[in-house]
């Protein structure tokens, strides 16, 4: 029920035509038309993602996808404090540290304005599991260069996490002046600046012998882990940037440290062994071995130094970025193999953090018909 005091505010008729056509697919089994209509769904307050989206169960060639649906109710005064930053995107592509021809192997999709939303029900792969703070969606490249990205930020589920999560955690793995680094504000910062750096498409890659292909296909199982990769680092580089430019709250390097710092630690509890745990795991042993974060093995806490965190993170750009643009297998599983596994330290911290949540599990109530 809409319940904005302007009309034009509950045009659901594109969401009307898109489930329509989403129900036929779901039975065909070919999704890119009601793809193309879902990013066309207007206005409407209500808005639900459903289908086979996430290939992470897929550990052979990570082309299976499991089904998830996702409802959300979308808080159109809150995203549009967050709609300038969607015009940047372009020029934070071009700020890249890579190459201009390894640039030139990315299409940069404006995406979607960021959406800030409260979850209302999930089901499927979204469910299961880890529940997730955010997603950009689709994940079809031809849908995402015809017409960008949805980009979702679920409010309620973000502010819980936090609270439950990763304060609890940076208070445990920090010390108490850089604990109290970690904050709220930058922790919903980071993940504006994540869902807005999914606008970096690879090319398709042109074979020896004339045939296309795609960096997917080339990178197989380990494509889950190098996406997720690009995903992180990108968001930092580009959080970094959007500070300097006055895009986003002035904060510290400090703040953005810890706080990612947290929320990484946070996140690896949960699920080792998936794409997205390997992934933080690399950034994580990357910063160490780059002198950015430090191990203080008898307070056994960590700290971080900020003058080296910048070019650390600016580094592991390239690299990853180098290695989606040339779909290279090999260089994708060095780099797993070199930083993708737990260090000691980071194992040890984690094994005392068992009274920690690692996740929060919402609580879905069936309203009653009569108050429908």
């Amino acid at each position: 029920r809409c319940t904005s005091k302007s009309p034009s505010d509950c045009n659901c008729s594109g969401m009307a035509t898109y489930l329509r056509a989403r129900a036929a697919d779901l039975l065909n089994d070919v999704y890119r038309k009601s793809e193309l209509l879902w990013m066309d769904t207007g206005d409407c307050p209500l808005d639900i993602a459903i289908g086979p989206y996430e290939f992470y169960d897929d550990r052979l060639l990570g082309l299976k996808a499991s089904y998830e649906s996702i409802t959300y109710s979308r808080d159109a005064s809150a995203s549009a404090a967050f709609a300038a930053l969607t015009a940047l995107v372009p020029t934070l592509a071009d700020g890249l540290p890579v190459a201009p021809h390894v640039r030139a192997r990315f299409d940069a999709v404006r995406p979607s304005p960021v959406s800030i939303a409260d979850l209302l029900y999930t089901s499927g792969d979204a469910r299961a599991g880890n529940q997730i703070r955010a997603f950009t969606l689709p994940n079809d490249d031809e849908v995402r260069r015809a017409k960008g990205s949805k980009n979702v930020i679920l409010r309620n589920v973000v502010r819980a996490k936090f609270d439950a999560l990763a304060r609890p955690v940076a208070q445990r793995i920090f010390d108490p002046d850089l604990a109290d680094k970690a904050v709220f504000s930058v922790y919903l910062q980071f993940l504006v600046t994540w869902q807005l750096s999914h606008g970096l498409v690879p090319q398709p890659i042109t074979r020896s012998d004339g045939s296309v292909t795609t960096p997917r296909q080339m990178l197989r199982a380990r494509y889950s882990v190098i996406e997720s990769l690009q995903g992180e680092v990108i968001a930092l580089f580009n959080m970094f940037a959007l500070i300097d430019r006055g895009a986003l709250d002035k904060v510290g390097d400090e703040s953005v440290a810890a706080t990612y710092l947290a929320s990484l630690f946070d996140a690896v509890r949960q699920s080792e062994g998936s794409p997205q745990t390997v992934a933080r795991t690399i950034v994580y042993n990357h910063l160490a071995a780059a002198g950015a974060v430090r191990y203080n093995p008898d307070r056994r806490t960590f700290s971080v130094v900020t003058t080296a965190f910048r070019p650390a993170i600016a580094a592991l750009t390239a690299e990853t970025l180098q290695i989606m643009a040339r779909g290279d297998y090999e260089g994708a599983g060095r780099l797993i193999l070199m930083h993708g596994l737990m260090p000691g330290e980071m194992r040890a911290k984690i094994a005392t953090l068992v009274d920690v949540p690692v996740d929060i599990l919402p609580s879905y109530v069936d309203m009653p018909a009569s108050q429908r």
